[in-house]
């Protein structure tokens, strides 16, 4: 059955026609949300059920752990018991080579030599030697083979030594043997001789850790030494006695209080726990078990974990192949509409929808290419003057150094020629005209410069009291009235006071240089009335006016009606304004005189 279904829902998938995409997305999102509480339940259950194990694992191996470390050391305290028993028992050396007369002997400590040799550990030899290191009596098993000395380095270790004394691990043909001294002191406290025995580790421990049963049938107990070396193995992994453990450094570098996952020897994953042996031995203790027989319980649910969620799947994707079909047919109009304007039509816009949700994706849709249209705009704008301000900056620079010589020159020959007027005349025109051509440079790079607005609030008031102040002497040389009409009161505008000052006293210095003598210009602003917030700001004269066929050249670079301009204030005008996110425009007034007006948002430029 449940194959079936699933092969009908994978024929409707393949069968929508490529413009039902959006058919397949809604589908697909429909589908994910609707799993995705059953995936994060399946993750907690799975996490949970992870961690209940490890929990379990943990205790589990704890206490197969702790057992065989109690095996251990009653172990390890037993043979050093017999040690010390075998050291307390003292008798004289009539039989025996080395010194005679001041030392006893040694029956009775021949025979609990002997009865150590064949008891629980299993020693490759073991002996008796005298202060000077030569053989007095060894066992039965070796009094045939010559016993060498223990190495100068053994011998430092134990002639300190004021009690039981082990020496370092050494490996012989993959045995690892531990030497352990006791040293048998006179009635004086002096060292007597040492009773010396090289303890094979593999045979000792096989009883005690050979059998791991208890963790599992992959679980396996390792000894380690605290640089990882292995001491004992199980048999199957006998070789590896004597070389480094490819584990975690830290599980035999110190106790572990939780499980840790590694790579084991057979390259699959295992958790295992350490712990010390105790006795002063620099020894570790490790169980391990395969992750893949404690996860056994949990791999089980997770299969029928997944049975479930696949046939949850199906029934969520029946409902939802339904519903996306439903709710995917006004999208496909809004996508057959973005196509078309993908396609170059820019001019269209969505039309109005009757349900709320495509209506205001519609609306969102217009909102997006009325902002993509501007954006354009402003990115033609600031290319051209990118382009403009490299061409001027060439052309400053390569004319400056000119000029400057030239007024030099000049200045030079004014003071020549003051008693000639004819030539002093021409001289002072030169002068002027150089000052002029210097004035140009100057603008042309204040527009070619890239704008960097500092904003900052201020008010109608403010700005029109900068602008009177900076142009009062040409006014009162014109005898113009200037006039400031403020309908804005404190109404707050958001503007970099520096440039939108510059732009506004460009305008009224145009305004008093075109009205005629004793005339009037008009400075004024106005809240816009068919926007709440944005401030129209207007300069009118009683002047000629503009002619028609100047309009649309007004604000052009390198444009001018008088015969002294230079054509750029204009321009470094609408600049400046298009920069504060507005609008420039000029015209005539109804009575008389030209008008420039200024749309200006208050809460400045749209980011």
């Amino acid at each position: 059955m449940i194959p079936r279904i699933s092969f009908i829902l994978l024929v409707e998938w393949v069968q929508m026609k490529p413009r039902q995409r959006l058919a397949r997305r809604i589908l697909a999102s429909m589908i994910l949300v609707g799993l995705l509480p059953v995936i994060l339940i399946s993750i907690e259950n799975y996490v949970s059920g992870k961690k209940a194990i490890e929990d379990s694992e943990y205790s589990h191996l704890g206490y197969a752990l702790r057992s065989r470390l109690t095996f251990l050391e009653a172990w390890l305290h037993h043979t050093n018991k017999e040690l010390r028993f075998a050291a307390s028992n003292s008798c004289s050396l009539e039989n025996c080579p080395g010194e005679k007369g001041d030392q006893e002997q040694l029956n009775p400590t021949c025979k609990a030599l002997q009865s150590i040799m064949r008891g629980h550990a299993v020693f490759q030899s073991l002996a008796v030697y005298d202060k000077n290191w030569s053989v007095l009596v060894t066992t039965e098993e070796t009094k045939d083979v010559p016993l060498p000395p223990p190495t100068e380095e053994l011998k430092n270790i134990f002639a300190r030594a004021t009690g039981l004394t082990h020496g370092p691990v050494t490996f012989i043909d993959g045995i690892a043997i531990v030497p352990l001294c006791q040293p048998v002191f006179d009635r004086n406290g002096k060292i007597l001789t040492y009773i010396l025995g090289y303890l094979e580790i593999k045979q000792s421990l096989d009883r005690i850790l050979g059998k791991s049963s208890d963790i599992g049938e992959t679980g396996n107990f390792f000894l380690l030494d605290t640089d990882g070396t292995y001491l004992w193995t199980p048999d199957r992994h006998q070789h590896l006695i004597g070389t480094r453990a490819a584990i975690p450094e830290a599980l035999y570098q110190k106790t572990y209080k939780h499980v840790t996952h590694y790579q084991g020897l057979e390259g699959i994953g295992v958790m295992g726990i350490t712990a010390p042996v105790e006795h002063d031995l620099p020894w570790v203790l490790l169980a391990q078990i395969n992750e893949s027989e404690a996860y056994q319980v949990l791999n089980r649910r997770v299969l029928i974990g997944v049975a479930a969620g696949v046939l949850m799947l199906i029934l969520i994707a029946l409902v939802s192949l339904r519903l996306s079909q439903t709710l995917s047919r006004p999208l496909r109009e809004l996508a057959q509409m973005a196509h078309r304007i993908s396609s170059g039509n820019m001019l269209e816009r969505a039309p109005e929808f009757s349900e709320k949700e495509t209506h205001e994706v519609g609306v969102a849709f217009n909102t997006m290419l009325d902002r993509l249209a501007a954006s354009q705009r402003a990115l033609s704008r600031t290319a051209t003057l990118v382009a403009i301000g490299e061409l001027s900056s060439s052309i400053v620079h390569e004319m400056r150094n000119p000029l400057a010589s030239m007024k030099i020159n000049l200045q030079a020959l004014t003071g020549k020629f003051k008693d000639a007027p004819i030539y002093a005349e021409l001289l002072e025109i030169t002068v002027q005209q150089a000052a002029r051509l210097e004035s140009m440079l100057t603008d042309l790079m204040k527009y070619g410069a890239p704008v960097e607005l500092n904003l900052a609030p201020t008010t109608f008031r403010e700005l029109a009291g900068h602008v009177v102040q900076l142009l009062e002497s040409e006014a009162v040389n014109k005898k113009i009235t200037i006039r400031i009409d403020d309908h804005l009161q404190d109404t707050p505008l958001m503007l970099d006071i520096e440039l939108m000052t510059r732009a506004l006293t460009n305008l009224v210095a145009n305004a008093i240089q075109w009205a005629p003598e004793g005339g009037q210009v008009n400075f004024s602003g106005y809240p816009a009335p068919w926007e709440n917030d944005w401030a129209s700001i207007r300069v009118r004269d009683n002047g000629p006016g503009i002619e028609e066929n100047q309009r649309t050249k007004l604000f052009k670079l390198f444009y001018s009606t008088r015969p002294d301009g230079n054509g750029i204030g204009l321009a470094n005008v609408k600049k400046i304004i298009e920069y504060h996110g507005g609008f420039a425009c000029g015209g005539n007034a109804w009575e008389r005189g030209a008008v420039f007006s200024i749309l200006l948002p208050m809460g400045g430029p749209e980011r």
